[in-house]
Parts: C-alpha cells; sequence; structure tokens
C-alpha cells in the first residue's frame, strides 16, 4: 500500500498508534508511546519515499520490547524500576531501524527482569499479557507484550528477544510468526542484558516474509557488542532457495515428539503440520539434538550467574524492595551459581556446539514442536510448567539457544481445544536465510499464519 501510494507512513502511523492507545491495556501490551517521534520518522519516511525509495521497512512503524534502549524514553525491563546501565539512548536495534525509515511507535511490555527468577505470568509491572486467542490465557514470555500487539494488530512487527524461549513462547501462544537469529546476527548495544552469553535480540511478526525483510534491515556488525559479527544476511540466497533447493534439503525431526510427547488435543494439527513440511517436497530423517546432554540446567546456571551480575545494580541502588515477585527479588539479591559451576556450564556449552556440527552432516534443519507444553495455554494466575524432556527434539529451545542456533517459529494450525499450535523449524548458526526460506515456503503452502484470534480487535 505504501509503495503504490494508497496510504502514506504518516496515516499509518496514526492508525497504529490509535490501535495501541486504545487497545493496548486490554492485552497488558504497552508500556509508553511515543507519538511524537514515530509522527517525525514517518514525514521523513513519506518525503524518502517522494523522492524515489521503495521497499524494506521505510514507512512502516512498530513497537519494542522494554529492554532496548530509546531516545526519550526510560527502560524499565517489566518492572518498577529503571535502569541506569541503560541509558535514554537509542540501542542498536532501534538506531538500525530507524535509518531504515521505520518509525517506532513505543515501548511493549514483558515479564518483570526479562524472566529472570519468576515462574508467574502476573510478573510484569504492566500485569500479565493476554492472548488475543483467549483473554484468561498468557501471551508467554518474556516478549508477551510484543507477541500480543502483533496478534491482535496493535503493530505490524515488534522486536522481541530470547533468551530462553522468550521469542518462541510468545509466538506459540498468540499464533504468530517468530524468529530467533544467530548469535551475532543482530547487534545488542543499548539492549538491557539478561545473561550476554544467551541473549539474542528476535523479530516477532505476521509471517516469516515480514521478518525476512525486518532481519534484512537489522543484521551487521555492532560495535558495541562483541559477539556480533559483519555476516550479511542475504535475502537473495533465500530467494534461490525459494525457486529451487527445497528439494534438496534433509531435515531432521524426531516423529515420537509429535505423535507421543505432545499432548493430545495438539498432536492432529502437528501431524498435518509434519505433512506440510514434507509436501515442500523436502527428505525428512529421523535425527535428534545431541544426547544425553543436561540442557536445561546447563542453560540456567549460565543465565542464572550471568542475570545476578546483570541485575546487580538493583541491589546497590536500593531499588530492589520495587520487584514485585519475591522469588524473583530472591533471585536478584542471591549469590547465583558458584564460579565453579559457571565455567564448568560454559565449557559443557563449548562441547554441545562441537556435537551439533555432527548433526548437521545428518540434515540441514531439525523440525521440532514449539511449546506445546504446558496444554492448555497457561492461565494468568497459574505458575507456567515445565517442558517434559523425554528425549528426542523435546529440549530444542534449550538446546537451540545454548548453541546460539536460528529458528524460525511458526503458526501450524488449532488444537482440540481451539488454540494456536506451533512448530519450529531450526538451522546451523548463520543459516537464518534457509531457516526464513523454508519458514515462508511453509506458509505460502499452508495459511496458518492468516488466522487471527477472536479476542483482537477488528
Amino acid at each position: 500500500m505504501l509503495d503504490g501510494g494508497e496510504v502514506s507512513a504518516i496515516e499509518l502511523t496514526k492508525f497504529f498508534l490509535d490501535r495501541l492507545e486504545r487497545h493496548g491495556g486490554r492485552f497488558n501490551a504497552v508500556v509508553g508511546l511515543l507519538p511524537d517521534r514515530a509522527l517525525a520518522a514517518a514525514a521523513r519516511a513519506d518525503r524518502r519515499r517522494r523522492a524515489g525509495e521503495r521497499g524494506g521497512v521505510l514507512g512502516i512503524p512498530y513497537g519494542a520490547k522494554d529492554i532496548f534502549g530509546t531516545t526519550g524514553m526510560p527502560t524499565h525491563g517489566g518492572s518498577a524500576a529503571s535502569f541506569r546501565s541503560v541509558p535514554d539512548a537509542d540501542a542498536h536495534v532501534i538506531r538500525r531501524l530507524d535509518q531504515a525509515g521505520a518509525p517506532i511507535l513505543g515501548k511493549l511490555a514483558l515479564m518483570e527482569l526479562v524472566g529472570f527468577g519468576t515462574r508467574l505470568p502476573t510478573s510484569s509491572a504492566q500485569g500479565p499479557a493476554k492472548s488475543p486467542w483467549a483473554l484468561d490465557r498468557w501471551a508467554g514470555g518474556s516478549s508477551g507484550g510484543s507477541a500480543a500487539a502483533v496478534a491482535a494488530g496493535l503493530v505490524p512487527f515488534a522486536l522481541g528477544s530470547e533468551t530462553a524461549g522468550s521469542v518462541g513462547s510468545p509466538a506459540a501462544w498468540c499464533g504468530i510468526t517468530g524468529f530467533r537469529p544467530s548469535l551475532g546476527l543482530i547487534g545488542r548495544g543499548g539492549m538491557l542484558p539478561l545473561s550476554p552469553t544467551l541473549d539474542k535480540p528476535g523479530v516477532l511478526s505476521w509471517s516469516a516474509q515480514d521478518a525476512r525483510t525486518v532481519v534484512t534491515a537489522l543484521a551487521g556488525r555492532d560495535a558495541r557488542d562483541s559477539a556480533s559479527r559483519a555476516t550479511r544476511f542475504r535475502p537473495e540466497a533465500e530467494r534461490d532457495i525459494d525457486r529451487d533447493g527445497l528439494r534438496a534439503l534433509r531435515v531432521g525431526f524426531a516423529p515420537p515428539d509429535f505423535a507421543i510427547d505432545a499432548p493430545p488435543a495438539a498432536r492432529a494439527a502437528l501431524a498435518e503440520a509434519v505433512q506440510a513440511v514434507r509436501d515442500l517436497g523436502v527428505t525428512l530423517v529421523d535425527v535428534a539434538v545431541p544426547a544425553p546432554f543436561a540442557y536445561r540446567s546447563t542453560l540456567d546456571t549460565i543465565m542464572n550467574a550471568e542475570a545476578t551480575r546483570s541485575f546487580r545494580e538493583l541491589v546497590e541502588s536500593d531499588q530492589v524492595d520495587l520487584i514485585l515477585d519475591p522469588e524473583a527479588r530472591a533471585a536478584v539479591r542471591g549469590p547465583g551459581p558458584s564460579a565453579t559451576e559457571y565455567a564448568d556450564a560454559l565449557r559443557a556449552r563449548r562441547s554441545l556446539m562441537r556435537r551439533f556440527s555432527e548433526t548437521w552432516t545428518a540434515c540441514d534443519l531439525l523440525l521440532a514442536a514449539n511449546f506445546v507444553h504446558p496444554w492448555p495455554i497457561p492461565a494468568l494466575d497459574a505458575p507456567f510448567g515445565e517442558i517434559p524432556r523425554s528425549g528426542g527434539n523435546t529440549e530444542m529451545v534449550w538446546a537451540g539457544n545454548l548453541a546460539g542456533l536460528p529458528a524460525v517459529f511458526l503458526p501450524a494450525g488449532l488444537s482440540d481445544d481451539g488454540l494456536p499450535v506451533s512448530i519450529q523449524i531450526v538451522g546451523p548458526r548463520w543459516a537464518d536465510a534457509l531457516v526464513l526460506a523454508v519458514g515462508t515456503a511453509f506458509q505460502a503452502s499452508t495459511g496458518w499464519h492468516r488466522r487471527i484470534g477472536p479476542f483482537a480487535p477488528g
């Protein structure tokens, strides 16, 4: 519509600002809006379009999880506290999108302290983010506000982040697309850290195609992030894959994940999704993540050790009492894992990354169910449960985050309960283009990503 002159960037920005203001509170999705900044950016985008620029995210407004530093608004990280370590200046991702011409509409809600030390959806300064599929059900975390805003049509796309499932779970429970990049593809400068070894900015969107467009604007070297690389994201490589590369792909999966370990209410939808992947022409092979390996405990040790340091300023500035959840408050005050435990976990992570290289000789990508446990989607006032660890690829969320692997999370139909079901496609590090190309092909052949939750405003 922008390219064809049917709507201006200013009109589009006003439309979504209005939706956020009118409906954001219904989903506990919004921290605050930046209307003056957004409209000024939209005016610049319109001038660039009149000068002949087209495509990309130019003129497309968006929201950002409140862990990314943004000029004109303090960063709270889901808490009542504010963080001096994150200045009120633009984070790398905000700056990249500004340069690409995308107006930022405002900051979106998340779990308190990016989910550190809590298992309660209510642990958020804005309250628990709600899924447009069921207002008594959680939108997921920690990027729940970003996912709810996208799923409810309040923003065209949103920035989130993932350390241990914070893009995957809200994408699943809000019935939208999520993308977690390879560690280092998208810079983290100016982003509130939870675990610098594991943190990755991510994208929540309606489609994998939208995510491809956003990632093209975001990818690249960040001088403030030593883990970032100048590795270029190449959508032209994706187009080649879209045309003729799918039939050469081997996609690994573990059949019991879908037929036995998944909840009964989700199995029919998951079986149809597996068949839709097979119908793309790929070869499905029985491959699982490296085993045996203590995925969850290794990830928790690294995350908890680094998060304790990341949030030390709350203790030193006497803001720790502002933390809502007593368990999170205790975690911030606590010593965290010992230096020996932390060092052992880092060594185990490096070993896992080497072992994954053997996995990629047996397949090009891995396919797994995405957050089908607990089922149904967690209630707003109940602790969210654990994912069972029965082998296969049920621990993919921990394995993928430990190894820094890219993943796209895709809507895959509805369960017998009428709630969204999700799958994930995971690739080797730096195979971001391949992962998104397959996600785009899957959505072109299924259309499940076009379904809208019954509580999304009209």
